[in-house]
């Protein structure tokens, strides 16, 4: 009974994963890194994105483990105001893989502005690093 549930969770999980995975077209934030003063091994990292469509009334930036962004495993800041076009996120350890989405609402329903897949990365003090394309 239990493998069953097993086998259902995943295929779930694989499903929203295919399902609200990265869209082509959308643009890539640009991302910088450095190492923050909080201890070794801590990374802030600092994301900038294109300007929201029109009417546009908040923004949220998503981070997560996995590209489907499951509400378990993603940290959402927001809501911004849709006029900010930069967000910083303090203490991140380094040397993980993680999917960022900039989700914006507006008349139209959400709409992601930027998203993408980065490692955060902090080697040397004020070392930075850029985040690499979304998988289309």
């Amino acid at each position: 009974m239990l493998g069953r549930w097993f086998f259902l969770a995943v295929v779930g999980i694989g499903l929203v994963v295919i399902v609200r995975g990265p869209r082509s077209g959308t643009a890539q934030a640009t991302i910088t890194q450095a190492c923050a003063p909080v201890a070794p091994g801590v990374v802030r990292v600092t994301f900038g994105w294109p300007a929201p469509p029109a009417g546009t009334q908040q923004a949220w930036l998503d981070l997560s483990l996995l590209p489907g962004f499951p509400p378990p495993l993603t940290n959402a800041h927001g809501p911004l105001d849709p006029s900010q076009r930069s967000y910083t996120v303090d203490a991140l350890p380094a040397g993980v893989t993680l999917h960022y989405r900039v989700n914006t609402l507006g008349p139209a329903g959400w709409h992601a502005v930027a998203q993408g897949t980065f490692k955060t990365a902090c080697d040397v003090p004020g070392a930075t690093a850029s985040a690499t394309p979304a998988a289309a």
